[in-house]
């Protein structure tokens, strides 16, 4: 019964765990920054007038994901952060909101 006890390396165990966790916290904020610099490249190309799907091609993404994107960004600010950020007027914002919104 213990002698199956006896080749479990603990240090081992933890290594390999450190090192997966770490991978993935990797991973997961590589994807993270992926998509803070899609947002701001599509904020960009919306105030520019720009279509989401010649966005979404420009991209390589899917007009999809691109509105998943928008409304992400639309809920993780306040139109006045927006605005502070970016130096957008209210009026400009409102606009790249109801361009976010369009289904195409």
């Amino acid at each position: 019964m213990f002698e199956s006890f006896s080749k479990y390396d603990v240090q081992e165990t933890r290594k390999i765990a450190r090192d997966e966790g770490h991978a993935q916290g990797l991973e997961q904020g590589h994807a993270q920054g992926h998509d803070e610099l899609a947002i701001i490249a599509i904020n960009n190309m919306l105030s520019d007038e720009m279509s989401i799907p010649t966005i979404a091609k420009i991209l390589g993404l899917s007009v999809e994901k691109v509105q998943s994107l928008i409304a992400a960004a639309d809920s993780a600010f306040t139109d006045k952060e927006i605005e502070v950020k970016t130096g957008f007027t209210s009026a400009q914002i409102a606009k790249l909101h109801a361009k976010g919104t369009e289904s195409h």
